[in-house]
């Protein structure tokens, strides 16, 4: 998940609610993929022909909720993306060193 923590830390909008409950529906369902997957190799069983198969079932559950889940994690990157760009800059970032440039961008907004 570092991928997500970066993109997060990068447009600077890890302390609203909203993208750590968007986090944690990507982190939820990549453990849930996760645990199905170790779940059907665990419970492997010998098939009829002697040969070893996961279990099918965990897979089964797998293969239904991928679908569902895919494209809304798609939406989720897009939306914490998005909000980067529509966030103003807080006031702590008028004390650093980017003050002139914030100050000049907003003074040719106005």
């Amino acid at each position: 998940m570092e991928w997500l923590n970066l993109l997060v830390d990068t447009i600077n909008v890890g302390e609203y609610q909203l993208i750590h409950e968007k986090q944690s529906k990507i982190i939820i369902g990549l453990e849930t993929m996760k645990a199905l997957l170790e779940k059907a190799e665990n419970d492997v069983e010998l098939d009829q022909w002697g040969y070893i198969r996961p279990s099918m079932i965990p897979l089964q559950v797998a293969s239904n909720i991928f679908p569902k889940i895919y494209p809304r994690f798609s939406e989720i990157i897009q939306i914490i993306g998005a909000s980067g760009m529509i966030s103003l800059p807080t006031e702590n970032a008028f004390d650093s060193k980017l003050d002139q440039s914030l100050t000049n961008i907003f003074k040719q907004m106005v």
